[in-house]
């Protein structure tokens, strides 16, 4: 990757706390998040550990050691390197106090509470996308670690400061866990008002269950809904479990209460034809952004068939319909310019397909190796 990433700067390893696997991370480990402890270690202990102090120093020296699979990364460095102006520039990151901070006295300890914590234990969902498992999987007896970790950053941590955000997310669906569905209803504005919540979810089940938590919780500022999809055909076969009906009534639902919204779509053989009527979806409905990223096994793709993941890994140059695919996204890059270099409204995020816009393949999405999983092996650079 030739640009100098010592330009760049990601707040998450300071800020940022996920428990998934029964692990502790920084950052999401569908793209290599680095484990810095397991689920045994006390929290205070885990958010300053020598694997939590090795990430934040990876950052700090720019060298990013540890990110080699980090979609936003790629997207920062696309948009650097063609002249475009990024939130990952260390000169606007510095902006924020605290940011500036540590990069000026180069911590690697931060000495307050997390400001998010990320769910991210639950694999149970109302789904069986084929990018993601091959059967429903519901469960009342999974580990609750996160909600665990949760309540003691908000309640008993001796470090100082309180949590800004919590966010709900998992390897399946939100408010198909009775356990976050209980432990986001429990929380209440009044007992903390400097919270607030951010959900990654299916968006089925948005109906049913978001009213409450709108009435009585922390508000919620943002949602992210994977959808994969712009029509009822496509969407119900990548979405099995789910009609178009159903996932439409929740989107519009959701339009009419303000929350931001993000969309997301996985890219694969059976949509990527779809991309452009997707950001015309969300441009509709008033929602802020759509994110694309490459389909890619990872958390969250915790029983799909690797050889069903290979063959809808439209983004390999192996695919029969990649050459294709590329051209149609050099047409949707120039019709949809303003969105995504000018950030109009909804804004365009091509995370880890922004190098496919600039005749460039990175390194990990060459090959079927980046459909073997997340590992927590030696770290890589970005060269």
């Amino acid at each position: 990757m030739a640009y100098d990433l010592k330009q760049l700067f990601c707040p998450q390893p300071f800020r940022n706390l996920l428990i998934s696997g029964n692990k502790y991370r920084l950052c999401c480990p569908a793209w290599g998040g680095l484990n810095i402890a397991p689920i045994t270690a006390s929290p205070d202990e885990a958010w300053n550990g020598q694997r939590a102090q090795e990430l934040r120093e990876s950052v700090l020296d720019g060298s990013f050691r540890f990110c080699q699979k980090c979609p936003a990364l790629e997207d920062h460095v696309a948009r650097a390197s063609s002249g475009q102006e990024t939130a990952g520039f260390k000169k606007l990151v510095m902006r924020d106090s605290f940011m500036r901070d540590v990069i000026e006295s180069h911590s690697v300890v931060v000495n307050h509470v997390p400001d998010r914590i990320v769910l991210g234990q639950s694999v149970t969902c109302n789904l069986k996308c084929p990018s993601c498992r091959s059967r429903i999987m519901r469960s009342t007896k999974e580990p609750q670690a996160d909600i665990a970790t949760a309540r003691h950053f908000l309640f008993n941590s001796d470090l100082p400061g309180h949590v800004g955000v919590i966010r709900a997310a998992g390897a399946g669906e939100v408010f198909a866990n009775p356990h976050y569905r209980e432990f986001l209803s429990s929380l209440r504005r009044e007992d903390h008002p400097k919270l607030r919540l951010s959900l990654a979810t299916n968006g089925t089940l948005l109906k049913r269950y978001l009213p409450t938590i709108i009435e009585h919780g922390p508000p919620v500022t943002e949602i992210t809904i994977s959808v994969d999809a712009a029509t009822k055909d496509t969407y119900e076969a990548v979405r099995l479990g789910s009609s178009w009906s159903n996932i439409m009534a929740n989107l519009r639902y959701i339009a009419s209460t303000g929350i931001r919204v993000h969309l997301v779509m996985v890219v694969q053989r059976a949509n990527w034809r779809e991309m452009g009527m997707l950001l015309e979806l969300a441009k509709g409905l008033g929602f802020a952004e759509v994110h694309y990223s490459a389909i890619h096994r990872n958390a969250r793709s915790v029983t799909a068939n690797a050889r069903t993941l290979i063959e809808n890994a439209i983004h390999l140059p192996s695919h029969p319909k990649h050459a294709e695919f590329v051209e149609s996204l050099y047409r949707f890059y120039d019709r949809y310019k303003e969105h995504i270099e000018l950030r109009k409204r909804p804004y365009v995020t091509l995370s880890n397909l922004a190098s496919l816009t600039r005749g460039q393949v990175p390194p990990w999405l060459e090959t079927c190796e980046s459909l073997s999983g997340p590992t927590d092996g030696q770290p890589k650079s970005h060269t």
